[in-house]
Parts: C-alpha cells; sequence; structure tokens
C-alpha cells in the first residue's frame, strides 16, 4: 500500500483552492523564487486558457504535505521516439517555458519526507516519461534520484553550475568584492572601470517604484534585443508572452520588494541595466540588457554586476545568484556554486531501450572520430 494519494486540481475551477495549498507550501518551507507565490500565481494568470496545466497535490492520512503543477504534452525526438511526457512544474511547451524555472523541485511541509517512487506510481494519469528541469541538487526530488528503482529509468539530460557571490565574505572583506575574485578578473574589472570613469561620476540607481521599473525594464528590453539581434538570434523578449509575463510581474508584485531594477551609468553614458529577484534575501539575477561599444577594455556586464553585488551587500542580502549556465563571466564573478540538474523519469518502454542504445553508440563513434584526429596530430 501506497503511503501517499495524489490528486489532481484543475488551475481554473480549484483556482482558490490551489491558491490556498501553495500559500501553505511557501508558509512551512524555503523555496526558491521560482516557486513562490508570487512568480507561480503571475504564471497561472498570464497562462492562455488551451494550455493545460494542473496542481497535483500529494497528500498522507487525507492531509495535503506537499504539490507540484505538471504540464502534459507529446514529445517527439529525432521524428521516431514518441512518448506522453509529463513536466514538472512546466508546461511542456518551450513558448511558455522560456521563461526559464531555475532551483525546480516539490515542497513539502515541514518535518514531512516523500518517497519518490510513491509518487511517480501514484500519478492518475498515463504517461511514458517525465520531465524534472532545472532541479535544485540540494532539495527534493533532486535529492533523492538515487532511491529510484527498476523498473524506471532515470536519464540525465545535464548537470550545470549555478554561480553565486556570498554577499557575507563581501561584506567581510577587508578590501572589497574584488579582492575574492581572480587575478585576471581584477585587472578586467579595474581597467573598465578607469574607461567609464573618463565618462563621469558613477550612478547605480534602482527603480522606486514600479513606474520606473517599467520604464528600466523597456530600456533593458531595446538594449537587450538589440545586442541579440546583432548577433542573429531573437533574443528573450521577442516572445510576446515572455514580455506579458514580466510586465505583469512587475505590475503585481514590485510592493513586495522581490523585483529589483537596477540602472548603471556614468555621466550621461548609461553602461547597462540588470533585472533581479530578491525573495528571502537572496538575490538572482535573471535578464541584462547591457550598452555595449567599440572599446574592448569596456566591459558593461562586468561593471553592472561589480555594482550589484555592492548595492545588495550592503543592503544586508545573502547571495547573488547568477543562475544556471557556464558563462565565463559568471564563472568569473562567482565565489561559490550550486548544481542544477535536468532529468528524466522513464517506464521501461523498448522504444526508450533503443533509443538510450543508439545515443550510446554516438558517444561511442564521437569518442572514437576524437582519438583517431589526436592519434593522427600526435604522428
Amino acid at each position: 500500500m501506497r503511503a501517499v494519494t495524489i490528486t489532481l486540481l484543475n488551475t481554473r475551477s480549484d483556482a482558490e483552492r490551489i491558491r490556498a495549498i501553495w500559500h501553505m507550501l511557501n508558509s512551512s518551507q524555503e523555496v526558491s523564487y521560482f516557486l513562490s507565490v508570487g512568480w507561480v500565481e503571475n504564471w497561472l494568470a498570464t497562462l492562455p486558457e488551451d494550455v493545460s496545466v494542473s496542481l497535483a497535490v500529494i497528500s498522507q492520512a487525507e492531509t495535503p504535505v506537499g504539490a507540484f503543477f505538471i504540464g502534459k504534452s507529446r514529445v517527439v525526438r529525432k521524428r521516431v521516439f514518441r512518448s506522453q511526457a509529463v513536466f514538472l512544474n512546466t508546461t511542456g511547451m518551450p513558448e511558455y517555458d522560456a521563461l526559464c524555472i531555475e532551483y525546480n523541485g516539490i515542497p513539502l511541509t515541514d518535518g514531512h519526507k516523500c518517497d519518490l517512487m510513491d509518487i511517480i506510481e501514484s500519478l492518475p494519469i498515463d504517461w511514458d516519461e517525465i520531465f524534472f528541469p532545472a532541479l535544485d541538487s540540494k532539495a527534493f526530488p533532486a535529492n533523492s534520484l538515487d532511491t529510484l528503482r527498476p523498473p524506471y529509468v532515470l536519464v540525465v539530460d545535464k548537470v550545470v553550475p549555478s554561480p553565486y557571490v556570498d554577499l557575507q565574505s563581501v561584506r567581510e572583506a577587508k578590501d572589497g568584492y574584488i579582492s575574492l575574485l581572480s587575478a585576471n578578473t581584477r585587472q578586467q574589472i579595474r581597467r573598465s572601470y578607469r574607461r567609464y570613469q573618463e565618462k563621469g561620476p558613477l550612478n547605480c540607481r534602482a527603480a522606486a517604484n514600479a513606474a520606473e521599473a517599467h520604464d528600466m525594464l523597456a530600456e533593458l528590453i531595446r538594449l537587450h534585443q538589440a545586442t541579440w539581434m546583432a548577433r542573429g538570434k531573437p533574443g528573450a523578449f521577442a516572445s510576446a508572452y515572455f514580455r506579458k509575463f514580466h510586465e505583469r510581474l512587475i505590475e503585481t508584485r514590485f510592493h513586495t520588494g522581490e523585483i529589483q531594477l537596477l540602472r548603471i551609468s556614468f555621466g550621461n553614458t548609461v553602461v547597462g541595466y540588470l533585472y533581479n529577484f530578491i525573495f528571502r534575501r537572496r538575490v538572482l539575477f535573471y535578464q541584462s540588457g547591457l550598452a555595449y561599444t567599440t572599446d574592448p577594455h569596456c566591459k558593461p556586464g562586468l561593471v553592472c554586476h561589480v555594482e550589484a553585488v555592492r548595492v545588495n551587500a550592503e543592503a544586508g542580502n545573502l547571495t547573488y545568484d547568477f543562475l544556471g549556465g557556464e558563462s565565463r563571466y559568471k564563472l568569473s564573478l562567482a565565489t561559490h556554486q550550486n548544481r542544477l540538474i535536468w532529468v528524466r523519469i522513464q517506464k521501461p518502454r523498448m522504444k526508450f531501450k533503443i533509443e538510450r542504445k543508439l545515443r550510446a553508440i554516438k558517444q561511442l563513434l564521437i569518442a572514437w572520430r576524437s582519438s583517431r584526429k589526436q592519434n593522427i596530430y600526435e604522428q
């Protein structure tokens, strides 16, 4: 007999009950901003009517002890491998999941533990595989993946660092934040500041109200889109849904202190804008709009983040998190790292077994070709 039962609630008809459950989970456990009441309520409010998402309520002895949202979608890989997929706290549709949830997980009430096997076996829907995107490696269910048992198969799609700055270390550093960084990074930062200081005095301004935040977001979008379009890519804000989500998030959540928009300038020269979230004294860098110049020694990203670290350290916040990615600037500016994990749990389907076998053969071929090239170069 399973220790838990799972009930699915409709996000439209059961909205009040869902709100009560999610508020309860947020008050009883420390969740990430991407699972906070503010983010989730905004997400549900902006999804189109035809996008179906349900809340899976985990109960023990008829008492709710946890919950997670699920989206369902038909997935096709390589035009051959088809599966009925379930997605944790996302829709399974790239257009809407471009919001890029991170530090994902399944929130549980304080003092309760759940068995991952019980949860996946109790799901009252048909599925072939469950996608767990951007899991917080320290939280449930990522910290319980090793309890998965046959016949289920765990597929790890990727593991990426989430570099961050420990702001307490910054406050304690005798020579300031940049003294915690490598010599090369310090040199680039100092040289960049010298170039910008020729333009006039430094000004790092935070939006004081929602109206200013909207104005700063508009300028951030303009710079962000110009940068990515110059690289031949659409940019995050090319999506109408993406813009709608963040405009509403600012409108409904700025007053809570969760939204931080920063404008960094020297004299009349704008260096860039940063769009951050602040939740339980943890700062999450989400998007930027940077004013690049032809001067290779002007590093707008480095300067903007150094100023953001300074502002948030002075404000008494705990961490400044660059979120997932292996970009050089993130790694060079960080003092510590977390990990985010993308995994799938699959049922024992022959199509998945064939897919894994073909992938293994492909990896062997790649390794063989690489080795062969190396041998040729060494001759």
